[in-house]
């Protein structure tokens, strides 16, 4: 759907889930752009926005702080010369780091948002 990667430098942080038996890290985000190709039903019924669900996994370590309600930040993916990916999520009212082997989009569904911008 997404020509190219999408923008993750302002993205709307809505939750993390944790499990720590199964090593994987679930991080819901909010994107304020649909993709360059959405499907016909998305533009029909005026969907603004994307909810996405990354999962992280496995886990070899994190750190997650929350200081206050969900809000805007900047989501960071790199790979290490170790293969690893190190994964941030920074913004005003959190932060999350961790690293992990494999991300993959778990959901990707449409929203509709006031204030959103379409593109």
């Amino acid at each position: 759907m997404f020509d190219r990667e999408p923008p993750l430098d302002d993205v709307e942080f809505v939750t993390a889930d944790f499990d720590v038996q199964r090593s994987f890290v679930r991080l819901s985000l909010s994107l304020s752009v649909l993709p360059e190709r959405p499907p016909k039903r998305w533009q029909f019924d005026k969907f603004n926005s994307v909810s996405i669900e990354l999962l992280l996994s496995p886990v070899s370590q994190f750190v997650f702080r929350k200081n206050g309600e969900s809000g805007r930040a900047k989501v960071v993916l790199s790979r290490g010369d170790d293969g690893l990916i190190s994964a941030s999520v920074l913004g005003k009212s959190m932060q999350f780091e961790g690293t992990c082997e494999f991300v993959q989009v778990a959901r990707l569904v449409p929203i509709q948002v006031d204030g959103g911008t379409r593109s």
